[in-house]
């Protein structure tokens, strides 16, 4: 997409199929996939802490409860910023299905 687009510009039939093959798999694998998972991870921490050891659905985790709640931070933090990225993907495919070259006003 950067190659195109530095050297075809965005007006360029080229590069916007590349972005639009990259807003795909950028929506399916880092927002999809990814919530999906952080979803399953806190799960198992929910299963950590509310079932007790000798249960059926305990958790298979083998973190400490203080780092399940470090890793849980981290993960969550790193979807939300997927989240916001997506945002600005959209807001840049808005703008290009809108006719503007450049997508919305935003840097």
């Amino acid at each position: 997409f950067y190659l195109s687009r530095g050297y075809l510009g965005l007006g360029s039939q080229v590069t916007q199929a590349c972005f639009l093959a990259f807003a795909a798999t950028f929506y399916f694998l880092r927002v999809g996939l990814n919530l999906l998972v952080t979803a399953l991870f806190l799960r198992e921490i929910a299963r950590s802490a509310f079932s007790s050891a000798a249960s059926s659905t305990a958790s298979h985790l083998l973190y400490a409860p203080y780092e399940q709640m470090h890793l849980a931070v981290a993960i969550v933090g790193g979807a939300l910023l997927q989240l916001y990225w997506a945002s600005l993907i959209a807001s840049k495919l808005l703008g290009a299905l809108r006719g503007d070259p450049k997508g919305t006003k935003e840097a």
